[in-house]
């Protein structure tokens, strides 16, 4: 049997400027059946090391085949064998120093989509998506390399239909967020060619997405990830595409989202006053999409109450005036809304006084100003709008807080 050592040597000596088409499908099915993928591996980081000038990692053992005296251009011939016949050795841990390293990265993953498109873009998302945020001159290059992956015949529905490689998500969550960023930031270095990257956001947010849709975790992953993006001040575009991804997350796995939504609430009050503005403006345009495992009454009366407890949440903030008071004004509109949030508002004023006053104040105060919308236009609608009214203020009044009490007090 012809050994891996014995492939280097001959190429080393014949120094093979081109591998003949028969020899390389020869070649290309013999690497691929005959040769063990850890002795793979340890040859793509020797000669990634050996090529680029990096640093070999600590954990590389070295194997007695793999010569100091082998050609730069057998070294090649090799490796590009390697990548097309057996390109999940691009598992390994490539050293990234220096622009030697960086260009053969990129040759190396060009190599690998050849036979298979998702370990190229795998690698591509790992490797370099990182690099288009630190480094401005590598942009081009990077480009360039996913449209080749892309534009193959049925890439994208490849991608989409099997958005993993093995076990691993092609774009993991924490790599959507750069995506995001990369769109969206107006400092990003994609600015020196932002239609083509447009087109590449795009198709990547797909694959990315199909791959949340395969595991319930990874969406509440891009919930998270989204929500916090969509509260960062001075980029209106980029919190306004976060929270349309924070919204999908929702109608995709709406319980759990919502159960996370309000645990993560207090430390998120912006951008979840930012996310219930959207839901609000959906559902004004009528294109919100509730859950269809409930019948459509209560999908909407569940789906208000639920905005009420948040708006309820993000207003119990006495350091952000102006928050409170938007989050108070969906909270209004809850109530106007949904009957039910009134009763839903007296289980919880205790859990949130200063809300709740804000809250009881406002409303009184539109009482006093406008002849209250908030029930019926009729006598007994505004009796039972005063009722309640009066409820949530007795409750606020028998509370240990002596301000707050007062105030409830007063609005009694």
């Amino acid at each position: 049997m012809i050994e891996f050592s014995h492939l280097m040597a001959s190429l080393n000596q014949a120094e093979v400027p081109r591998i003949p088409e028969p020899v390389y499908t020869d070649l290309v099915s013999w690497i691929s059946r005959e040769i063990p993928d850890e002795t793979l591996s340890e040859f793509v980081v020797w000669s990634f090391g050996c090529i680029s000038d990096s640093e070999l990692p600590s954990t590389w053992t070295h194997q007695g085949f793999f010569s100091p005296h082998y050609s730069k251009k057998s070294i090649f011939a090799v490796l590009a064998l390697i990548m097309r016949s057996k390109p999940d050795v691009l598992r390994s841990e490539l050293p990234s120093q220096g622009n030697k390293a960086f260009s053969l990265t990129v040759w190396m993953i060009k190599q690998a989509c050849q036979s298979d498109l998702h370990v190229g873009l795998y690698s591509w998302v790992r490797y370099l998506l990182p690099l288009l945020i630190t480094d401005l001159h590598c942009n081009c290059l990077i480009l360039k390399l996913v449209d080749i992956i892309l534009e193959k015949p049925g890439a994208l529905t490849k991608l989409e239909n099997h958005p993993v490689w093995g076990k691993q998500l092609l774009i993991p969550p924490s790599s959507f967020d750069n995506l995001l960023r990369l769109k969206f930031s107006p400092t990003s270095p994609t600015v020196m060619d932002k239609t083509r990257f447009v087109k590449i956001y795009g198709s990547l947010k797909r694959v990315a997405l199909a791959g949340a849709l395969k595991r319930k975790a990874i969406i509440q992953q891009i919930f998270t990830v989204s929500l916090r993006l969509a509260g960062e001040e001075g980029n209106p575009v980029l919190a306004k595409e976060a929270a349309e991804m924070a919204f999908w997350s929702l109608t995709e796995d709406y319980y759990v989202c919502w159960r996370l939504w309000y645990n993560i609430s207090k430390e998120n009050r912006a951008a979840s006053v930012v996310l219930l503005k959207t839901l609000l403006e959906k559902w004004n345009k009528h294109s919100l999409k509730l859950p269809s495992s409930s019948p459509p009454p209560d999908a909407m009366s569940e789906f208000i109450q639920c905005v009420f407890t948040l708006s309820l949440v993000v207003a119990d903030d006495e350091g952000n005036t102006d928050l409170a008071r938007e989050a108070t004004e969906i909270a209004i509109w809850s109530l106007a809304k949904n009957f039910f949030c009134w009763a839903l508002w007296g289980c919880l004023c205790r859990d949130y006084l200063h809300a709740s006053l804000g809250l009881v104040e406002n409303l009184v105060n539109v009482f006093k100003v406008h002849s209250p919308k908030l029930s019926s236009s009729r006598e007994e609608g505004m009796t039972e709008f005063i009722a309640n009214i009066f409820r949530v203020s007795l409750r606020l009044a028998g509370e240990g807080n002596p301000i707050v009490a007062r105030k409830a007090v007063e609005r009694i």
